[in-house]
């Protein structure tokens, strides 16, 4: 009904998904994916998706949700866990590519670029105030 109403169509959400753990991963270890997923997906629906995905693979003891987007240290993380990033991203294009994409299913379909963006401040602490936030910007190509 909200499409006929709005005239939008309900297209994809995307979600950057990484894998941490050489020991149940193996060779997935480290890498990362662009899942697309039906447009109301949220967040919190794949996590819990891919944690009783694999909770029911490797043991609900034994995986781990990353919570924030991050960069992951795989030193630093408990080699008796499997660990999942799932970070919400947006299509990416650049001013050339922008104006190409007139419609939201040219905007949804055939992109390779994606963005997101992780709060930090100068002093290390991953929020503050107004006056000493930040924001990162990455960027992701798909090969």
């Amino acid at each position: 009904m909200e499409v006929i109403h709005s005239g939008r169509r309900l297209l994809g959400t995307y979600f950057r998904v990484a894998f941490y753990g050489q020991g149940f991963f193996e060779e997935e270890d480290g890498k990362e994916y662009i899942y697309k997923e039906p447009k109301l997906t949220g967040l919190s629906e794949i996590s819990q998706r891919l944690l009783t995905l694999y909770g029911d693979k490797f043991g609900p003891e034994n995986v781990k949700i990353i919570q924030d987007s991050n960069k992951v240290n795989p030193k630093e993380l408990d080699s008796r866990f499997a660990y999942v990033q799932v970070t919400f991203v947006k299509p990416y294009f650049d001013e050339k590519e922008a104006p190409e994409k007139k419609t939201d299913f040219e905007k949804c379909h055939n992109i390779s670029r994606f963005v997101f963006e992780t709060p930090y401040t100068l002093s290390g602490k991953k929020h503050g105030g107004v006056e000493e936030q930040c924001k990162r910007r990455t960027v992701l190509t798909c090969t």
